[in-house]
């Protein structure tokens, strides 16, 4: 194995006894996103929103993951999705919903 992939493997393991471990989490993000391995991605920040307390934060995270649903992995449906997530969690903020309008108007267009 790698570096990355054995970091990747302590972390995960690391993780497995703290699920919320805001560093663990954070290195798992940034090699993931070095690696391109998007499902994980989304999983670590979907985690990250789970422990989130702040709703800023939380918005700020659930955009990031309709983007990679929708430019990474070119999945719209999913993209939609998650904006409806955190406006279900958190309400509506003036950028997601230009960026949700944006997703509906180009997946009506496929």
């Amino acid at each position: 194995l790698g570096r990355a992939e054995r970091a990747i493997d302590t972390y995960r393991q690391v993780l497995a006894l703290d699920e919320s471990d805001r560093v663990t989490l954070s290195a798992l993000d940034r090699l993931y996103l070095d690696a391109g391995s998007w499902i994980e991605l989304i999983w670590i920040y979907r985690r990250k929103i789970e422990t989130s307390t702040e709703v800023d934060e939380r918005r700020t995270l659930q955009r990031q993951v309709a983007t990679v649903y929708e430019e990474k992995l070119g999945d719209r449906f999913e993209a939609i999705a998650a904006y409806n997530a955190r406006i279900a969690r958190d309400g509506l903020a003036g950028d997601h919903v230009r960026a949700f309008k944006a997703s509906f108007k180009a997946s009506t267009k496929s």
